[in-house]
């Protein structure tokens, strides 16, 4: 869900500028402040389970994730679409449960495990332009939000009834600098950094650009942005 969400929307700016009649420039900001709090998010995770636990924290990740879902799709303005995106916040703390929660259980079998949820990590990327060129080709950029609103309350309900409470630990810092000083550590950091910069970037200006520019139309835009996510 959250990694299909940092991408479907790209291909919909030109019809969000459109219809919620604000410059490009205020509209960016749907994309831009969504990751933007994904990544001030992160830091929590370890301090939000040591709290209230793991299993509390993975099930109201998927409660805001869903609950802001249908809030974007009512958005009437582009401050109200922004701030509704930014409340999804919770969404960035999904992944790193998902991962937690799977370590724990897998055990030896972690590295097949692993390999099997990588395969979604990968095509939501993929599909998320041409899912979102197929959407607005057809009907509203509303309905590209709606599409977590089914899924959210499944996993939910699947997480009670099969994830565990995970055990709280003790007071420990939101993050450890002390991480930084492993030079391994720090140079994958900004590696990855410049990494995504350049990749969410492209992300960002290819679709407009391709439909502004050239006059591809949302659908055949969204095939074109394909193949990007098989840089990953």
């Amino acid at each position: 869900m959250t990694q299909l969400d940092a991408t479907i929307v790209n291909v919909s700016l030109p019809d969000l500028v459109a219809t919620l009649r604000a410059p490009f420039s205020s509209i960016q900001w749907v994309v831009s402040g969504y990751l933007l709090a994904l990544a001030l998010t992160l830091p929590l995770n370890g301090w939000l389970v040591s709290r209230i636990g793991g299993r509390t924290v993975y099930l109201w990740c998927f409660d805001a994730f869903t609950l802001t879902s249908g809030l974007c799709a009512l958005a009437w303005s582009a401050p109200s679409m922004i701030a509704f995106r930014l409340l999804r916040h919770g969404g960035g703390l999904l992944a790193p449960m998902t991962q937690m929660t799977v370590a724990r259980v897998a055990g030896r079998q972690m590295p097949r495990v692993a390999s099997a949820m990588t395969a979604p990590v990968l095509l939501a990327p993929l599909l998320g332009p041409v899912v979102a060129g197929a959407i607005v080709s057809v009907a509203s950029w509303r309905w590209i939000f709606l599409l977590n609103v089914p899924v959210g309350p499944a996993a939910f309900i699947l997480a009670v009834l099969y994830v565990r409470s995970a055990r709280r630990k003790g007071d420990d810092a939101l993050i450890d600098l002390r991480l930084l000083r492993v030079p391994a550590f720090s140079v994958s950091a900004v590696i990855m950094f410049l990494t995504n910069g350049v990749s969410f970037a492209g992300q960002l200006l290819l679709p407009d650009w391709l439909i502004h520019a050239c006059g591809a139309s949302p659908e055949r835009t969204g095939l074109f942005m394909a193949p990007s996510a098989f840089r990953r």
